[in-house]
C-alpha cells in the first residue's frame, strides 16, 4: 500500500509540474502572440523585465521551500500540507506563489516584448487565479476552520501597506525619541511582552523593542469605530473583550505563539489615568503564567508625559523602555510575580507631565477635588486653585507640582489623595446627567454601541440606576452592585459597567468617569477584580 501511494503521489507531482511550468506558460505566450496578431499590437523588448521575473520567481521559490519547512508539504493542491502555514510569505499575502508567478509572467512579457502577453499574463492572470484561490479556500476553511478564517482576516489576498512596519520604522527614524536598554533579555522564539501602561501610543513604542512584530491584545471598544477597527487589524492586534472571559482572545492568543510569534499585553487592563503603576489583573495575569512560554516584562518610563490619559493632545517626550528577565512563576500569585518584575523596572520612576500645551480644564478628570481639603465644589482644576482652604499647586519645570505645604509631588501622589478609603468614605451616593449606551450580547463580532439616550446616573452603596429623561421611551435600568462583574473607564470620559449579559457605558456630563469608577470599584469590592489601590505612585 505504501508503494501504491508512493506511486499515487509521484503521477500527481510530474502531472502537477506539466500543467504549472510547461502547458500554463506555453498556452500563455501563445495566447499573447495571438492577440499581438489578432489586434496588431507592437512592443519592444525591456530588459528591465528580467528584475519582474527574477523577482517573481525568487519569491515564488521562497514559498515554496517555506511550505515544505513549515507546513511540511508540497507546493501541490492535490497534495495539500497538513499545516497551515502562516509565516514568511504568507505571513504577507495569502498565496505568495500565485502572485510570484503572476509577477514573473509579466516580467516575461516585458522581455519578450509582446503586448499581448502583458495583458495576458498580468491583469487576465491575476484575475484567473484570484477566483481560483478563492474557490480553494473554502476547501481551507473546512479543514483548518477557525484558525484559517482568522488567518484569512489578518493576511490579505493581496499585498497592502504594512502599517505595523511603517509605525517601526517611524519610532526607529526618532520621530519619537525612544531609547531601549536590556535587549539581551529577549528571547527568540514565542514569548509574552508584559508592561505598564500610561499613553495611547505605547504599543507603537514598545514596537522599537525588536524588529518583529508583536500581536498586542487591545480593548474591544478600541475596535467598535469601523475605521479605527480596521486600521488596528490591519496592525495585527488582538480585539479582546476585558469586561469578560473572552475565549476567542485567548485562542488567538495561543496561535499567534504557536506559531513562534510574539503577543503583548498591559496586564493593568487600562492606561492608568495619573500615569503610576496599577497592578496586573489576577485573571488576566493567571492566563499569561499558563501560557508555557517566556514571559519578559518591560518598563515604559516617559510615556504619561507623551499623551496623559486626562488629555487628548501628543507630545514628542523622550521615552526609555527597560527589559528585564523573563518572570519567575514559583506557583505563587502570578499577579504578585508580574507586578515585582514591572514595579523593579520602574524602580525610581516618577511620572511626570508637563503642562505646557495642554487644556488645563482636563485636569479635573483626574483631580475632581482640592488634594488638600477633598472639596469639589469650589475647587478649580484649571487654575489649580481651591477656594475653599486657599491651597495653591503649582507646576514645576521638570513636570511636577508644589502642594500646599510646599511639598513637590507627582500628579499621581496628589491624585491619589482623593481616592483613599477616608476620602471615598465621605461620599455616601451619586446622582449625575449622562448619556447611556448598551451592548445586548458580548458575544459574536464587535458592533457598535446601541445609544440609550440622555438621563440621569444614580449609584449608590447597593446599587447604580439609570432613568431616561424621555418618558415612557425604554424601562429605567436598577443594577444591584453585586452584579456587576467589571467596572472599566474607556476613553476618558465613559464608565463601563459589565454583568454577566449585558454592558453599559455612560458618558457623565457632571463629573468625572475616573471619579465614578473609583466609588464603584469601592463599593462593590470584594466581588470585582480591579483593586483600588495603586502600586508604587510618587
Amino acid at each position: 500500500m505504501a508503494g501504491v501511494e508512493t506511486f499515487r503521489r509521484g503521477i500527481i507531482i510530474v502531472v502537477f509540474t506539466a500543467i504549472f511550468w510547461v502547458a500554463l506558460p506555453l498556452a500563455l505566450v501563445a495566447a499573447g502572440r495571438f492577440l499581438d496578431t489578432a489586434l496588431s499590437l507592437t512592443g519592444y523588448p525591456a530588459w528591465w523585465g528580467w528584475l519582474f521575473i527574477i523577482g517573481g520567481l525568487a519569491f515564488l521559490t521562497w514559498a515554496a521551500l517555506w511550505l515544505r519547512i513549515q507546513g511540511h508539504g508540497l507546493p501541490v493542491s492535490a497534495l495539500p500540507p497538513p499545516n497551515l502555514v502562516v509565516s514568511g510569505p504568507y505571513g504577507l499575502v495569502r498565496h505568495p506563489m500565485y502572485l510570484g508567478y503572476n509577477v514573473a509572467l509579466v516580467g516575461l512579457g516585458l522581455v519578450l516584448g509582446s503586448p499581448g502577453l502583458l495583458i495576458v499574463g498580468g491583469p487576465c492572470f491575476l484575475m484567473g487565479w484570484i477566483l481560483y484561490a478563492l474557490n480553494e479556500e473554502r476547501g481551507l476553511r473546512r479543514r483548518f476552520g477557525a484558525e484559517y478564517q482568522s488567518y484569512q482576516s489578518d493576511v490579505a489576498i493581496w499585498p497592502r501597506p504594512p502599517l505595523y512596519q511603517i509605525v517601526q520604522v517611524l519610532v526607529a527614524a526618532r520621530v519619537l525619541p525612544v531609547s531601549v536598554e536590556g535587549r539581551e533579555h529577549l528571547p527568540r522564539g514565542a514569548y509574552v511582552v508584559v508592561s505598564n501602561h500610561a499613553c495611547y501610543l505605547d504599543p507603537a513604542l514598545l514596537s522599537r523593542l525588536t524588529w518583529r512584530r508583536i500581536r498586542f491584545l487591545a480593548t474591544a471598544e478600541a475596535f467598535r469605530p469601523r475605521l479605527f477597527g480596521w486600521l488596528l487589524r490591519r496592525a495585527g492586534a488582538i480585539p479582546l473583550r476585558r469586561y469578560r472571559t473572552d475565549p476567542a482572545a485567548c485562542r488567538r492568543m495561543v496561535r499567534r505563539l504557536s506559531y513562534g510569534e510574539i503577543v503583548g499585553a498591559f496586564v493593568e487592563g487600562e492606561r492608568a489615568p495619573l500615569g503610576a503603576y496599577e497592578g496586573a489583573m489576577p485573571r488576566s495575569a493567571g492566563i499569561i503564567a499558563r501560557l508555557g512560554v517566556p514571559v519578559i516584562p518591560v518598563g515604559i518610563l516617559g510615556s504619561y508625559d507623551v499623551g496623559p490619559r486626562w488629555s487628548d493632545a501628543l507630545r514628542r517626550r523622550p521615552v526609555t523602555l527597560r527589559i528585564g528577565p523573563p518572570v519567575v512563576f514559583d506557583g505563587s500569585d502570578p499577579a504578585l510575580a508580574i507586578d515585582n518584575a514591572i514595579t523593579t523596572l520602574l524602580a525610581g520612576y516618577v511620572p511626570r507631565v508637563h503642562l505646557a500645551g495642554l487644556r488645563r480644564e482636563r485636569l479635573s478628570r483626574v483631580l475632581w477635588a482640592c488634594p488638600n481639603c477633598l472639596q469639589e465644589r469650589l475647587w478649580d482644576a484649571s487654575a489649580l486653585r481651591c477656594a475653599n482652604c486657599g491651597a495653591q499647586l503649582t507646576p514645576t519645570a521638570d513636570g511636577l507640582f508644589t502642594d500646599a505645604s510646599g511639598h513637590i509631588q507627582s500628579l499621581a501622589a496628589l491624585g491619589q489623595r482623593l481616592q483613599t478609603p477616608a476620602a471615598l468614605s465621605a461620599i455616601t451616593e451619586i446622582t449625575c446627567a449622562a448619556a447611556g449606551f448598551v451592548e445586548r450580547s458580548m458575544i459574536g463580532a464587535i458592533q457598535p454601541l446601541e445609544p440609550v439616550g440622555d438621563g440621569t446616573l444614580y449609584i449608590t452603596r447597593s446599587t447604580l440606576s439609570f432613568s431616561l429623561h424621555a418618558a415612557g421611551s425604554t424601562p429605567s435600568l436598577t443594577i444591584p452592585l453585586r452584579q456587576i462583574r467589571s467596572a472599566t473607564t474607556e476613553r476618558a470620559d465613559t464608565l463601563q459597567i459589565a454583568t454577566a449579559r449585558e454592558v453599559w457605558q455612560f458618558h457623565p456630563a457632571t463629573t468625572s468617569a475616573f471619579r465614578l469608577h473609583r466609588i464603584v470599584l469601592a463599593w462593590a469590592e470584594p466581588r470585582l477584580e480591579r483593586p483600588i489601590h495603586t502600586i508604587g505612585s510618587h
